[in-house]
């Protein structure tokens, strides 16, 4: 039997969600209601709404609710969303809930619905479509770590997939990631850009779990895992969206990317080096963060950490780290 939208009885479609259909779906994302005309002003403070703003919120609450669910909390209080999640019992991280449920939240409306099962991909090329239910190889932390900083999962009524895109100067990095994956699908080379699409529902479930799911960018947390593996999976994330740079004479590190990925880093490398270097919001954007970290004596200790005996890592990275080591 075909579902009605709640607000206006129209068919459900594969382009509606939450009840809705297409049309009062956009405008529920848009405004926080499927009534036509937006509310001029934010619910909660009365500000205007503005362009950044959304749901019935201005920007800055818009940013809280949808992190928290709640405009009263702050971005950067995460002491106020711990907890146990209310869904699985796990550490809440927002809206009361874990990262998964969180993830199966935003997506579906409901943290106990799972994405549908379906074909494994196409039966053209191979895939291990189990390579990340269990972390347990210096390998699949680094990918995990690369994936979190650079990956992207694609989501909607006909594609589960995963996908990495890289500049051509980086090609040998993704194929090595195809090989990784056990996959033999060909890459793609368009606009100076080289990249693989890997079809699967169960990665993309896999990766939900571990917290990495669509437009991550400002909500992505890093790995929890085992001590013996957190320096492979910070390698495959500075791989991503971290640098070395050359400045009076000297290296200089850095990293950018989301709060709670920059801020774990940093804390990790301060253990190895001593660095008193903290983090900083880079600009108005909540998904750009920096650390940086000078100086030859502890540039060098965390490069040694991260780098020296590498099994795996981005081959300019692992040339520049060989560099300064060898200094």
């Amino acid at each position: 039997m075909e579902k009605s939208c709640s607000h206006c009885s129209k068919p459900v479609d594969s382009h509606g969600a939450k009840g809705y259909c297409a049309t009062c779906y956009a405008r529920f994302r848009r405004n926080g209601t499927a009534d036509k005309r937006a509310p001029k002003t934010c619910s909660y403070c009365g500000e205007p709404v503005g362009r950044k703003g959304a749901k019935g919120y201005c920007g800055k609450h818009y940013a809280r609710v949808a992190r928290h669910g709640d405009p009263s909390i702050s971005l950067i209080d995460r002491e106020n969303a711990g907890g146990p999640c209310t869904e699985c019992g796990q550490p809440a991280v927002a809206r009361g809930l874990c990262s998964k449920c969180w993830q199966r939240w935003n997506k579906h409306g409901d943290p106990s619905i799972v994405l549908p099962g379906g074909r494994e991909g196409s039966r053209k090329y191979t895939l291990n479509h189990a390579y990340f239910d269990d972390i347990t190889t210096p390998e699949q932390a680094y990918w995990l770590g690369f994936l979190t900083a650079d990956g992207g999962v694609i989501v909607n009524a006909k594609t589960y997939a995963l996908r990495l895109e890289l500049a051509e100067v980086d090609a040998e990095q993704v194929q090595m990631f195809a090989d990784a994956m056990g996959s033999n699908k060909p890459l793609w080379n368009r606009r100076g850009c080289v990249g693989v699409s890997l079809d699967s529902w169960r990665l993309v479930e896999s990766l939900e779990c571990l917290g990495i799911g669509q437009r991550k960018s400002a909500t992505v947390e890093p790995w929890d895992g085992p001590e013996h593996l957190m320096p492979h999976f910070w390698r495959g994330l500075f791989d991503g969206d971290g640098g070395f740079c050359r400045s009076g004479g000297s290296w200089q590190m850095s990293l950018c990317g989301s709060q709670f990925c920059v801020q774990e880093f940093a804390a990790w490398a301060r253990g190895i080096t001593g660095s008193r270097a903290r983090e900083r919001h880079m600009s108005h954007t909540a998904a750009c963060w920096q650390w940086a970290l000078g100086g030859s004596r502890m540039v060098a200790l965390l490069t040694r950490e991260l780098y020296e005996d590498a099994p795996i890592a981005l081959r300019r990275k692992q040339l520049l780290a060989e560099g300064i080591l060898a200094r």
